[in-house]
């Protein structure tokens, strides 16, 4: 699958964000391909539990900023078609989901960590909610999310 990997090792589905030179930045094919892999791992009923982490030196960078034009001109409704499913595959998801952090996880790819239900940080992780350094409200569940964590 485009974007990601997934692999398992007994009842644990491991799923690994794979755009390393982007720093695993989100586009609508990688979150699209992440809802589908989400999906056909949590199908098996053999899968207790998932993992989700980034390869490379970064967990997530955020969106790609030069894939933007991809969500279109109405960007709210753009990540909501292109987004949220991930988001909401993630937060309801039928077995637990750790988010293992290798790197940094900036705007939204710190967002998509919080989404899952335990981050394990590595000490190479780094959290960053880059959002007002480019003129948007935080999104993907960060005001929520952040608070409560």
């Amino acid at each position: 699958m485009a974007g990601v990997k997934q692999a398992r090792e007994g009842a644990v589905g491991i799923l690994t964000l794979d755009e390393p030179a982007s720093l695993n930045a989100m586009t609508p094919d990688l979150l699209g391909a992440l809802a589908d892999a989400i999906g056909e791992m949590t199908e098996d009923e053999g899968i207790r539990a998932l993992i989700l982490t980034g390869a490379g030196r970064g967990f997530c960078s955020g969106q790609n900023l030069k894939a933007s034009e991809a969500l279109g001109e109405d960007i709210a409704a753009g990540v909501m078609r292109f987004y949220w499913p991930t988001f909401k595959a993630l937060r309801e998801c039928r077995v637990p989901v750790v988010v293992a952090v290798n790197g940094v996880a900036a705007g939204g790819g710190f967002s998509l960590a919080m989404a899952g239900d335990m981050i394990v940080a590595a000490r190479s992780a780094s959290f960053i909610q880059v959002f007002s350094r480019i003129a948007l409200v935080p999104d993907l569940g960060s005001t929520w999310l952040l608070p409560r964590l």
